[in-house]
């Protein structure tokens, strides 16, 4: 995708999301069951936005991760909830990277078009995302995958259809990834209070059936390429942090223009302006860095 083509992309998004997620409508759906709006899901996948970086063969748009920028940046300005970086910035990161033929030609045209949301659990009871945190366990009893497992943090677990979940296999020291029915016999799911009204959850795995064949990548080796696609995400949630950042500055700004206080509009005074100056300094710094780590990413450069 071209520059040009960013900049459409940006204004489009930008237009979807003012018209789309007032902030009334965005509470609305932080206090619903599922976290995110379904028919808001499928109009983004009909404008190609979750299929970007997903090839022509499996329904994508053949872009590169850089185009996700300006959609990420626009979702952070109107605080879109949403579970485009979960399914589409880790778990389909990680079907291309290391799942079979059968599971991305099954999977990504899916994730693509918005039928299917694949989320991961990975974090357990200590809360830190790390391979010695990995408590969980994946037993063989025939050719299936017997799962035992808590996971917390778990975000959109009302909306998935199936789970990416770390496991130790017969108890391995090394990390594999299964695909997990989200509706199968024994997975539970409990609703996570959490002061940001995020829609995070407990999921247990008691004893559910995986196939042998829902192994994404080589046995113990799952979590490099999961790590690999988190730090990534975490380049596009910085994205939306700065989308944030230019809501919080606008808002400012606009604040200091209309407070009056002494007869003048409080943004006439220096103290003031050095305050909303330090936000847009620390705006720019934040907004280069990701820009340049997310065209790192594309150039195949560490980031």
């Amino acid at each position: 995708m071209s520059i040009g083509h960013q900049l459409l992309l940006e204004q489009s998004a930008l237009e979807f999301f003012r018209r789309r997620y007032p902030t009334e409508v965005v509470r609305a759906i932080e206090a619903g069951d599922v976290g995110y709006s379904p028919d808001h899901w499928r109009e983004m996948a009909e404008l190609g936005w979750l299929g970007i970086t997903i090839p022509s063969r499996f329904g994508g748009g053949d872009g590169r991760f850089l185009d996700l920028f300006p959609l990420y940046e626009a979702m952070g300005r109107f605080l879109v909830p949403s579970p485009h970086l979960d399914t589409i910035g880790v778990v389909a990161d990680v079907l291309l990277s290391v799942g079979t033929d059968a599971q991305q030609s099954s999977l990504l045209p899916r994730l693509a078009s918005g039928d299917v949301v694949v989320i991961p659990a990975a974090v357990e009871a200590d809360g830190e995302l790390a391979p010695d945190s990995v408590a969980g366990t994946a037993t063989r009893r025939g050719d299936d995958f017997v799962v035992d497992a808590t996971k917390v943090l778990v975000p959109f677990a009302g909306a998935a259809d199936a789970f990416l979940v770390a496991v130790r296999i017969d108890g391995a020291d090394a990390i594999s990834l299964l695909l997990v029915d989200a509706h199968a016999d024994g997975v539970s799911r409990e609703p996570l209070p959490n002061i940001a009204g995020h829609p995070l959850s407990v999921v247990r795995f008691d004893g559910v059936s995986a196939s042998t064949e829902q192994l994404v990548g080589i046995e113990g080796g799952g979590w490099a390429p999961f790590a690999d696609a988190c730090l990534k995400a975490a380049v596009l949630q910085t994205a939306t942090i700065i989308g944030a950042a230019r809501a919080v500055l606008d808002m400012t700004n606009q604040y200091a223009k209309d407070r009056v206080q002494f007869g003048n509009p409080i943004g006439q005074y220096q103290a003031v302006q050095y305050l909303v100056t330090d936000i847009l300094i620390d705006l720019h710094r934040a907004d280069l860095l990701a820009r340049q780590a997310a065209f790192r990413i594309d150039a195949g450069k560490p980031f």
